[in-house]
């Protein structure tokens, strides 16, 4: 939860710092990002899920498709949150408009 700030920042330059204080041998980075998107996208919060979004590369789009499906039909998230995980998936060719609809 307390890496959550992270998504204020631009991913590029969150990215940047991030890899200036690792080692080689440190662990890869894709990884803690994506687990960064994760919680943002898990956080139960739309301000929370809506920088995630904006934070997302290609394949997180893909890893977290399911996820991207359920909150463009939920309807507890704003229209900026909805539409942005749905243009995320159309853009992979991956939105079905009934994948996943919440009843």
């Amino acid at each position: 939860m307390w890496l959550l700030p992270l998504l204020e920042r631009p991913r590029p330059e969150a990215e940047s710092e991030a890899r200036k204080v690792l080692d080689p041998g440190d662990p890869d980075l894709t990884e803690a990002l994506r687990a960064i998107v994760h919680r943002g996208l898990t956080a139960w919060s739309d301000y929370w899920i809506l920088l995630a979004l904006d934070w997302m590369n290609n394949d997180e789009v893909e890893r977290f498709a399911e996820q991207l499906h359920e909150i463009a039909h939920d309807q507890r998230w704003s229209q900026a949150s909805r539409h942005t995980a749905k243009r995320l998936l159309k853009q992979r060719g991956l939105w079905s408009p009934e994948h996943h609809r919440l009843a």
